[in-house]
Parts: C-alpha cells; structure tokens; sequence
C-alpha cells in the first residue's frame, strides 16, 4: 500500500481518537446542578403540595470525588407559605433516596422559621460516595396567601469523602398562588339546637357540594369551621351525596362563648348563630357554606345568682 496512503489512514485514526477522547471529557465534564423540582408550582390558597432538591450530574472526576456530604439553606416568602406539619406538629422535611441509597446516612435539619429552613444535612455514615442523579430532599408546604415568591436555595456546600468541594449551580423555584372562587356547598349541622352546657362529645356536620361535584374528592384533613376549629382527623363518612364530619364539642362550644353577646344570651337563653366551614377539594379548589345553628343556654338554679349581674363582669 501506498505510504502516502497509510499516513493518511493513520492521521485520521488519529484524529478521530482524539476527538472521542474530547467528546468523553466533554460529557464526564457535565456541571453538578442542585435544583428545586418541579421549578414552578401553580397553587392555591389552602392548597397542600411538596418540592423536592434534587441533584444532577454528579460524577467523581479530577479534583474531587462523589457525593458525600450535601448541606443547603432555603428561603422564601413567609406570608406566602409555610412549612407544612403532621399531626403531631412535626414539619414535612425528610431526606431523599440519593444518599440512603448507597448507605446509612445522617439526615437533620434546623426548625424551620417563618419563610426559611436555616440549615438541612445529609451525610454517608460509611466510605462510600454516590454518583448521578436524584432527590436530597423533599420539603411540604400549605399555601396560605394569594402571591408570588421565590424558593431559593443558598449556601450550598457539596464534598466527597475526602471532603473535597464539588463545584455546582443552582436553580431555584417559584410558586404563583391564584384565587379561585369558592365552591358554594350545602352545610348542615346536627345537632341543629346546640346546648352549650351538654357534655356531649361532638358536632356533627354535614357538606354537600354543587352538581357535577363529588364529595369523595373533599380533603378532610382541610376542612375547619369559621377558619377556627379543625375537623376530627378520623376518616369522614361519605355517602353518594355528603360528607359527614365531626367537630369537638367543647371546641366549638368555647369558640361560641368567647364570640356571641352573652348579655343577650344570658337573657334570652337562645340565639341563633351562623357557622361558616370551608375546606378544599384535593385539587386545590375551595368551598365554603353556612348554617344556621340554635344555641342554648339553659340557667340552672345554682346560676340563678348570674341573672343579677351585667355582661361582660368587671374584673
């Protein structure tokens, strides 16, 4: 063959080596992003839903290895949101599987304050190091204003093992809360006479939506009477056209007391109140309805003395 031919042959082996060699470092060389995801949530008011902190791209390469150890700071509006809680007031703050899935892992955070979480950590409690993609963390929010604002992330220090520093970036979120119109429903409490010194256990309500609505998409766990006393959290009862809730007595009962006339109870021993429960249906979209409730307020004789003083009694 041809010498000038073979050269030709190998300087194009050649290049093309190279330029896969180029294309290799290019790829590997993808830069680390900590992000929120999803990077824009549309809400409502009352609406309940969780973003996560994710990680993209993180390989071990020249200068540092793979993830060890991640610790951010986030930030955002607090008269927009508010970190959500479970029922024993824990906040919704837990650590994603990226770190957990390659070992045991220490996760804490810092109690969060009114728009802020001060400080979340994970760290790999063995010599490993977790390469790719995936979730840090998972945080839970209850929208509680109509806006905007920004879920920002800062502060961010990723490390390997060796507690060499990953570079990275970081892409922040951003969540709009709308105002939808509430859902007009149909309120109705049992008792419809409530007396006020019973020592029963709960008030009964029941909700019934408009047409083309289905009670089974109601999320319980919103539903509150005049923004005040928060329905039971024991399953609802649901039937082809309402949902029966339950509402502590005394509750009510004390949230009555310390916001009707009791000169004019104590004289007339009735009144009629209007109750307001409002709620959202698992979609976001609110509801709200009225009832009229009867109160009672029998005097029994050890009270008769109460018929001689004047509302409200001095101190």
């Amino acid at each position: 063959m041809d010498r000038k031919v073979v050269s030709e042959i190998t300087l194009t082996l050649l290049l093309a080596s190279m330029l896969s060699v180029s294309m290799t470092s290019v790829a590997k060389a993808e830069e680390t992003v900590v992000a929120v995801d999803p990077p824009a949530v549309t809400a409502t008011v009352g609406q309940i839903f969780s973003i996560n902190i994710t990680i993209t791209d993180v390989y071990a390469e020249a200068g540092h290895g793979g993830l060890w150890l991640w610790m951010v700071k986030i930030r955002w509006n607090p008269d927009v949101l508010r970190v959500a809680v479970d029922e024993l007031g824990a906040p919704l703050i837990e650590d994603g599987p990226f770190l957990r899935d390659v070992g045991p892992t220490l996760f804490i955070y810092s109690p969060p304050r009114p728009g802020e979480i001060p400080e979340m950590c994970c760290v790999l409690l063995v010599a490993r190091e977790a390469e790719g993609s995936g979730t840090l963390a998972t945080i839970t929010f209850n929208v509680t204003a109509a806006g905007e604002t920004d879920i920002i992330i800062y502060e961010t220090d990723l490390v390997d093992f060796d507690e060499n520093p990953i570079p990275h970036t970081v892409v922040n979120g951003h969540v709009t809360v709308i105002t939808v119109e509430a859902l007009s429903a149909t309120i109705n409490f049992h008792p419809g006479t409530l007396n006020l010194l019973s020592k029963g256990k709960w008030v009964a309500c029941c909700i019934e939506l408009p047409e083309g609505y289905d009670v089974s998409d109601i999320d319980a766990s919103t539903i509150m009477l005049d923004e005040m006393v928060s329905a039971e959290s024991e399953p609802a009862t649901v039937t082809p056209r309402f949902m029966r809730v339950r509402f502590s007595r005394a509750e009510v009962t004390s949230y009555i007391f310390a916001n009707v006339d009791m000169t004019e109870l104590s004289e007339e021993r009735f009144m009629t109140v209007t109750l307001t429960v409002t709620g959202y249906l698992n979609d976001g979209t609110p509801f709200r309805g009225d009832d009229a409730v009867r109160i009672l307020l029998p005097m029994p004789r050890s009270w008769r003395f109460l018929e001689t003083l004047e509302f409200p009694i001095p101190l």
